[in-house]
């Protein structure tokens, strides 16, 4: 019953944000008070109805690149916490249940909890990994709620500063932008090369 009302509940949540996105874009235009936005991208990072992308460099260029990466980064890491506690508590046993049954994702996941920090770590910085994919992987495999969140907090700083300076530099510096952003291109597309070697001699 835990399970359904669970998923149902998020169901309902993520359609009231799409319903009013208009309205979510909309108060963005005006500078809310610090408790609000980092509510609002709790909320935008729980129910992505917009790229989180945009949500950091909304933040960026209105409270500036360093308050706004920190907004942000407390915020999505709020909403993987609240991800990882409800996965973990409703549907781990069901999960890992599943997972077994596919040797891939079984040697996989074997490799994951020998690595739990530096898997959640670098899962963070890739870019191309869906972050609410890793906060219910996380959820279901024996990460300990520690190591997620400190993993977290490291692995997602290149990112959502890199986004809230562009954020915030964009408009007034475009060329200083684009070098930031091509850096953190190859940064992160080195990260991806080496880890799929490590993955793969494991």
């Amino acid at each position: 019953m835990r399970k359904w009302l669970a998923a149902a509940v998020y169901v309902l949540l993520f359609l009231a944000a799409l319903l009013y996105q208009n309205e979510l874009a909309a108060w963005f235009n005006h500078r809310p008070p610090i408790p609000a936005m980092l509510g609002m991208t709790t909320l935008l990072a729980l129910f992505p109805v917009v790229p989180y992308k945009l949500v950091v460099g909304a933040a960026g260029y209105m409270y500036g690149a360093w308050l706004g990466g920190i907004i942000c980064l407390i915020g999505s890491t709020a909403a993987g916490v609240l991800v990882y506690a409800a996965v973990n508590y409703a549907f781990r046993e069901q999960a890992r249940i599943w997972l077994s049954k596919f040797k891939l994702l079984d040697r996989y996941t074997r490799f994951v909890e020998k690595h739990p920090f530096e898997s959640v770590v670098l899962w963070r910085v890739i870019p191309l990994l869906p972050q609410m994919a890793v906060n219910v992987y996380a959820g279901v495999s024996t990460i300990t709620f520690r190591v997620f969140v400190l993993g977290s907090l490291i692995g997602k700083l290149p990112g959502i500063f890199v986004y809230s300076f562009l954020g915030g530099t964009l408009s007034s510096n475009p060329l200083l932008s684009i070098q930031v952003l091509i850096v953190y291109l190859l940064f992160t597309g080195t990260v991806l090369w080496g880890y799929k070697r490590v993955t793969r001699a494991k």
